[in-house]
Formats: structure tokens, C-alpha cells, sequence
């Protein structure tokens, strides 16, 4: 209805699956994050998500990171974005390569001479392996001589 006196309250979760798993919402829990609100002292008692990386502050713990935190390692990476790839939210560099996974994800450009044309690729590697293409050759050393992580052919010779 139209009716200006009328109040809706949107409590419902906003997915099948967290419906499914909802619990309602309780006095101990206000935001409903799994947490007591006499538990929140980092986090928000209003907010399931108090650094909003798009993980509950209850899952962040019981995972190991801070939920008070968007990005619990300090790489540049999300939490979420490192929970969504498998990279370790609570290690710079997941594969201890010597590379911090936001560079292994975001990746680098590699500019070479193909037949006399300037070319350029835009290529990154894989957080979770230290030798993402299998070759021999660690993913921090490929980047420093700008070569390709993903390519077992690193120098483009044709030898593998």
C-alpha cells in the first residue's frame, strides 16, 4: 500500500541458501553474524560483516583472519578475493615465491619484439604455486627478467 504509516522491516536473508540456514534474529546477536554481542569487542555488534570484505565476522575467525580488517595479510588482496582463488588471507605471498599474491593476481605486463613488432601481454601467475608454469623456474625470478610464469617455454626459444 501507499499508505505513509505503513512500516516494512526487510529482515529476511537475501538468499535461498542463507534462508535455509537462518536462525533469525536474537537479542545476543543483533547483526546476526554468529557472534554475541558481548563477544563483538573488535567487531561490530550491527554489522555481520564489520570490515566489509563480504566474509561474517564469525566465519573470518574461524578461518584465522580479522574481521575487523578488509585485508588481513596486507597484500592488497580482499579476504574474500583471497577465499574465492584459494590464496592464504593470512599470507602476503601464499606460495612463498617472493612474490605478494595482489602481483601474482593482478599480474604484470611483459613488452617483447615478435618478428620485428613491439609486442606487449598482460600476464600473471598463480598465488598458490611457486613454479606456476612447471618449468623450472620460480614465478619471482620469471617476473624480475620479465618472462612468462605461464609459459614452459620461458625465453620463447621453442626449448622447453
Amino acid at each position: 500500500s501507499n499508505d505513509p504509516s505503513t512500516l516494512y522491516f526487510d529482515v529476511l536473508p537475501g538468499s535461498i541458501d542463507d534462508f535455509a540456514k537462518w536462525r533469525g534474529i536474537h537479542s545476543n546477536d543483533w547483526d546476526g553474524d554468529g557472534l554475541n554481542n558481548t563477544d563483538e569487542e573488535w567487531t561490530s555488534q550491527w554489522k555481520w560483516d564489520t570490515d566489509g570484505d563480504g566474509l561474517g565476522d564469525n566465519y573470518e575467525l574461524e578461518i584465522g583472519t580479522l574481521p575487523w580488517k578488509y585485508d588481513s595479510d596486507g597484500d592488497g588482496l580482499s579476504d574474500m578475493t583471497e577465499h574465492i582463488w584459494h590464496s592464504n588471507p593470512r599470507k602476503k605471498d601464499t606460495d612463498q615465491d617472493g612474490l605478494n599474491d595482489y602481483i601474482e593476481h593482478h599480474g604484470w605486463v611483459v613488452s617483447f619484439d615478435y618478428f620485428g613488432k613491439d609486442f606487449s601481454w598482460h600476464i600473471n601467475s598463480n598465488p598458490r604455486f611457486n613454479d606456476t608454469d612447471i618449468d623450472g623456474v620460480n614465478d619471482f625470478l620469471e617476473y624480475r627478467t620479465l618472462q612468462n610464469p605461464m609459459s614452459s617455454d620461458t625465453n620463447g626459444d621453442g626449448v622447453k
